[in-house]
């Protein structure tokens, strides 16, 4: 164990999360919130341009704390008062008690010295109670706001790399050997196991060089002469240990992306027979972090073990400086005695500062990573325009969509109005999908404008305008519960009697789905078949009444009957404002009211009549 963490003991007085993130998130993050000031005149213009970055204050609410800190420093103050009469008493028990064989100063000296140690374990007890709830509720806090900071951010942020390697990454960090865990858990748990308020340190070291003064300032002076080696060694360590865990979160990031990868491919990897390679490549980055993780642990075993050889030599020098003044009859024995015991007080201090000092350097990429992870760009989510409860018309005008030099929409105008029905058609690629990822503001589009009602859509909150629309999208996703509560996902929504309201639409589901609406889908749905996925999928769509309904490809896997029923139930339904189909079938086309026609990311034909 890290001799830091044993010689805390004696203090207890953890810090409760604000020192090391101040010390090392505040430098880092509060400037995120710096570069948002100034910029008031664009943010009605382009809100979603702007990244949502989030300071410390908005990530550690420590004003809620304030009281638990002042309580604490009152307990270190009371801790410190005791601590320095503990080796006053020390003393006199050895000198005038066990020397002389006096009973009755034994004794009474044995109660005072039971006395004092009872109060100040019961203080440490509360220290570590109040840092205890601190640290809890500041480390749920910061969770919190990593996950909502995940779920708000926008697509294109974890388009490349996918949502689980993001929050992975802002999750991740290393403990120790073999277990693995979260970036916010390391920091986390050094805070909780290896950092002192540098207040309460300094208090008690204070109390502790008096005490020790007392006794004897020669052997003071003695233990100090070994503190110069001790940042030696130190330094030494600090630079071997932040090399290897900058390339452990490397590593790690590699790994997940992999595995992520892995996951999402696992019926390719068996139908390709990839096992034997994906296995290798998984073992090879096992081994790789247990490498790294080994090398870290035998650099701060290392630093330890020479520093617990220099209290030794500490210990040893005392001994014989003891001797020497004793001899000389400047020092008593009880004196030489307590000064040996409550030496530490000096060196715990030292010893704690560069744990501290090899502790920041071992998290310093985990708080990279939170930096970066927090400056990520955010959906807006600042209501400007409030959405209509009637939806009049949707247009586009000159809109353009671009990936780097990647052309997809260019220059694409259309007026969409209310009670029209519309089909979207083209070739593969034409640009059908993005041009619906637009319309769901899962994307954003490069240049031109894109309206509701007349107001551009970014002026709306993004929350509440998805809220307008019931979507069935080309890939289905299903959650892992039963069909009906796949249906509802949305309990704000849930009718009274969800059952009653699924079996309106009984004929498109089949009795199949119907029989089945209390069993589980399975993992991805996998219980269920393409089809009966996506009759789920635009049941759900069709039961969460919504302004705008938009099919993408909604019936790729469905036979022609129940293609025509569920085609059906769409175009004659008068649930919505406005219906969007993305489809192949031009046998169906003349059954809309308008035709948009996509080619090599143009729109070449905007129809009302198909002929």
């Amino acid at each position: 164990m890290d001799k830091s963490i044993i010689l805390m003991s004696d203090y207890k007085c953890i810090i409760p999360l604000h020192t090391i993130c101040v010390f090392c998130l505040y430098r880092d993050i509060e400037y995120c919130g710096n570069d948002l000031q100034g910029h008031n005149t664009l943010l009605t213009e382009r809100l979603d341009d702007m990244p949502q970055k989030r300071s410390l204050h908005d990530i550690f609410n420590l004003k809620s704390h304030t009281l638990k800190i002042v309580v604490l420093v009152l307990l270190f103050a009371a801790s410190t008062a005791l601590g320095v009469i503990v080796p006053l008493l020390e003393q006199q028990l050895i000198d005038d008690g066990l020397i002389k064989l006096d009973t009755n100063v034994v004794l009474r000296f044995s109660v005072l010295f039971l006395l004092v140690i009872s109060i100040s374990k019961g203080i440490e007890f509360l220290e570590l109670s109040i840092q205890n709830k601190i640290q809890t509720d500041v480390g749920i806090k910061l969770k919190q706001k990593i996950f909502e900071h995940a779920f708000q951010l926008k697509p294109s942020q974890y388009q490349k790399d996918g949502f689980l390697k993001i929050l992975s990454d802002a999750l991740y960090d290393v403990r120790s050997e073999e277990r693995r865990v979260y970036d916010v858990d390391n920091v986390l748990e050094i805070v909780e196991n290896n950092f002192l308020i540098i207040g309460g340190i300094a208090i008690k070291t204070a109390g502790a060089i008096v005490a020790l003064l007392i006794i004897s300032w020669k052997l003071t002076l003695v233990v100090l002469c070994f503190i110069p080696v001790k940042i030696l060694l130190n330094s030494i360590a600090k630079k071997r240990v932040a090399h290897q865990s900058e390339s452990l979160l490397e590593t790690h990031k590699k790994y997940t992306h992999w595995l992520n990868n892995t996951v999402l491919c696992i019926p390719d990897i068996k139908l390709w027979n990839l096992k034997k390679q994906k296995e290798h490549e998984g073992i090879q980055y096992e081994a790789d972090i247990h490498r790294l993780l080994r090398k870290s642990l035998l650099v701060k075993q290392a630093n330890n073990s020479c520093s617990q050889i220099l209290d030794h030599l500490v210990t040893c020098a005392l001994y014989l400086s003891g001797v020497l003044m004793m001899l000389s009859q400047n020092l008593t024995l009880g004196g030489l005695m307590a000064f040996i015991s409550y030496s530490s007080y000096i060196v715990s201090p030292l010893d704690i500062i560069l744990g501290l000092r090899l502790s920041i350097s071992e998290i310093q990429p985990s708080i990279a990573s939170l930096r970066q992870f927090f400056s990520l760009e955010r959906e807006n989510h600042d209501s400007i325009t409030h959405i209509p409860d009637d939806i009049k018309s949707i247009s586009a005008t000159n809109l353009s969509f671009q990936i780097d030099d990647n052309v997809i929409l260019k220059d694409i105008s259309f007026e969409i109005f209310k009670g029209e029905k519309v089909a979207i058609i083209g070739d593969n690629g034409s640009g059908k999908s993005t041009l619906i990822n637009l319309l769901l503001r899962m994307q954003d589009f490069s240049s031109g404008e894109l309206t509701l009602n007349g107001n551009n859509i970014r002026k709306y909150d993004i929350d509440e305008y998805r809220s307008l629309f019931s979507v069935v999208s080309q890939k289905v996703n299903m959650f892992n519960t039963t069909i009906i509560e796949n249906v509802f996902i949305n309990k704000n929504e849930e009718p009274e009697d969800p059952e009653k309201t699924v079996r309106k639409y009984s004929d498109m589901l089949g009795p199949n789905i119907i029989s089945r609406l209390y069993d589980t889908t399975g993992s991805e749905g996998s219980f269920l078949s393409g089809g009966e996925k996506q009759k789920i999928a635009l049941t759900r769509a069709l039961c969460h009444k919504r302004k705008i309904l938009l099919l993408d490809e909604a019936a790729s896997n469905l036979d022609f009957a129940s293609h025509q029923k569920m085609l059906d139930l769409v175009l004659s339904s008068t649930d919505f404002d406005i219906v969007f189909v993305v489809t192949h079938d031009h046998k169906e086309l003349s059954r809309y009211d308008r035709i948009l026609r996509l080619e090599k990311g143009q729109l070449t034909v905007i129809k009302q009549d198909w002929s």
